[in-house]
C-alpha cells in the first residue's frame, strides 16, 4: 500500500513539473511523450480513472496569456486541436495499460488458486502457511493445520458423472470459507483433499470449529443425496515446524488413521 501511495505521489509530481516546464518555457513543441509517464504509472498503479483523470489535465489546452506567448485565432484552433488529439493518445495508453494490468492480475490469481473451486492451490497454501508459520515463531502463539478428505468421492464421479463431482468440490469449498475466520487459509491440495490452516489457535480451540465443519459438510451432502463423508486429520503445532510439507505430512497421517478408523471422524494430534 505504500509502495502504491508513492507511485502515484511520484506521477503526480512529474505531471507538476512537466507542466511547470511547458507553462514557464512556453515550448512550442508537443511535450506529450513526457506526458505519458505520469499517465501510464498513474493508471498502473492507481485506476483506469485516475489515469483518465491525469491524461486529461495533461491535455489541457494551451491559453494565450501564458507567458511570452501569443497566439492568433489559428494558432489558438490549432493549441485545441493539438490539446484534443493528446487527450485521445492519453485515453487509448491508459486503456492498453489498465487491460495490461487486469490480465497480468487474471495470470497471478491463477497461479495462485484452483482454478476449479477458487481456492488457494497447493504452492500458495506453502508460501502463505510459511509466513504464518513464521509469525507464529515469533509470537510464540500455536497454529493447528488440518487435512480434509471426502470419503467416497470417487462413486460421485463414477455414478454421477464428473460435472456432478466439480460441482460438489466448489460447495465443499464454499462451505468451508463460509465457516472459517478471515485470517485462516483454505486450499485444494489436489483431488477431493483440502487443507485448512487456523493460526493462533490450540487443540481444544480447533477441534469445536472442525467438527462444525463436518457437520456441515455431511448435511449439505445429505441434502443432494450424495454417499459422500468427511475424515479430517489435524495436528496442533505448540512451535510450527521449520517445513510446512513435514506439517503437511503429519497432518495428512492423521487424515489417513481417519480413513482407516472407519471414515467420517476426526483425528486429532499434538507436536511440539
Amino acid at each position: 500500500m505504500k509502495a502504491r501511495v508513492a507511485w502515484i505521489v511520484l506521477a503526480l509530481a512529474w505531471f507538476v513539473a512537466v507542466d511547470w516546464v511547458d507553462w514557464v518555457k512556453g515550448f512550442e513543441g508537443s511535450l506529450a511523450v513526457y506526458y505519458l509517464i505520469p499517465v501510464i504509472v498513474m493508471t498502473w498503479h492507481g485506476s483506469w480513472w485516475a489515469g483518465l483523470l491525469l491524461g486529461l489535465c495533461c491535455a489541457s489546452p494551451w491559453w494565450p496569456e501564458r507567458p511570452g506567448s501569443a497566439f492568433d485565432d489559428y494558432e489558438q484552433l490549432l493549441a485545441y486541436w493539438n490539446s484534443i488529439m493528446e487527450a485521445g493518445l492519453y485515453v487509448t495508453v491508459s486503456l492498453v495499460i489498465s487491460s495490461l494490468k487486469r490480465a497480468l492480475d487474471r495470470e497471478r490469481a491463477l497461479a495462485r488458486t484452483d482454478p476449479l473451486t477458487g481456492a488457494w492451490n497447493a504452492r500458495a497454501f506453502r508460501d502463505l502457511a510459511g509466513l504464518e508459520a513464521t509469525r507464529a515463531r515469533r509470537s510464540g502463539l500455536p497454529m493447528t493445520l488440518a487435512c480434509l478428505d471426502m470419503d467416497r468421492f470417487k462413486e460421485v464421479n463414477d455414478r454421477h458423472g464428473h460435472a456432478v463431482g466439480d460441482e460438489l468440490l466448489k460447495s465443499v469449498v464454499a462451505l468451508l470459507n463460509a465457516q472459517v475466520r478471515a485470517t485462516d487459509l483454505v486450499a485444494r491440495l489436489g483431488g477431493d483433499e483440502f487443507a485448512i490452516l487456523l493460526p493462533e489457535t490450540g487443540r481444544e480451540a480447533a477441534l469445536l470449529p472442525l467438527e462444525r465443519i463436518r457437520g456441515i459438510l455431511q448435511a449439505e451432502m445429505q441434502s443432494k443425496g450424495l454417499p459422500v463423508s468427511t475424515s479430517i486429520g489435524v495436528v496442533t503445532f505448540a512451535v510450527p515446524l521449520p517445513s510446512i510439507d513435514e506439517m503437511l505430512r503429519q497432518a495428512d497421517a492423521r487424515l489417513y488413521e481417519a480413513k482407516r478408523a472407519g471414515k467420517d471422524r476426526i483425528v486429532q494430534a499434538e507436536a511440539g
